[in-house]
């Protein structure tokens, strides 16, 4: 038995109600991978600016022993080979007054990493030495700047303070070639 009045949806109807379904679906799977990729992005922002802070406090804790002389020889201190893009600094490790091997101290960039060594032979220039990388992939350094300044006594030549410039860099997620860019600055002033 047919019902007169009964009708059902035709073949466009139910098209249009296909293609209406997929817009708004492909809208909400839009807005989730956009809320992903910000998410991820802002993590990869906080992970760039804590590691750069790391660096950074990692450099201010050494620098600030420069100098570091018990015996008050006078042969510690910011060594005056250090440049804008090179930090070198020496203490006195074992208390003696002399200064020897393993008590020069260095930071600079290596390509996009940050080096450290302590194992410096004082004059020795290019000599053969353990770098230690301060910063770890996916963070890259683009940037490390010095500047050195007396300002307890500017006469008398000695370096009591340093400003840090560093800058770093991570790739952003689904951006084949965007990174987000960080500068920090900091000022340590030496001890001793």
């Amino acid at each position: 038995m047919k019902l007169k009045n009964s009708k059902g949806f035709s073949v466009i109807e139910s098209l249009i109600v296909t293609v209406l379904a997929a817009v708004v679906i492909l809208g909400a799977y839009n807005f989730y991978l956009n809320q992903q990729n910000f998410s991820i992005g802002q993590a990869k922002k906080a992970q760039l600016q804590r590691n750069l802070r790391a660096a950074i406090d990692i450099m201010i804790q050494g620098i600030r022993r420069a100098g570091y002389d018990p015996e008050g020889s006078g042969s510690f201190g910011i060594s005056p080979e250090s440049t804008a893009a090179e930090i070198r600094y020496t203490l006195d490790e074992n208390n003696d007054g002399l200064l020897e091997a393993g008590e020069e101290h260095r930071f600079r960039l290596d390509g996009t990493t940050l080096k450290y060594t302590k194992d410096a032979k004082v004059g020795e220039p290019g000599g053969s030495f353990v770098w230690h990388s301060v910063n770890v992939a996916p963070i890259e350094i683009s940037a490390l700047g010095f500047t050195y300044l007396d300002v307890s006594n500017p006469v008398d030549g000695i370096v009591d303070m340093v400003g840090i410039s560093i800058t770093g860099q991570i790739k952003m997620p689904l951006k084949s070639e965007v990174y987000e860019t960080q500068t920090l600055n900091g000022k340590v002033g030496l001890r001793n």
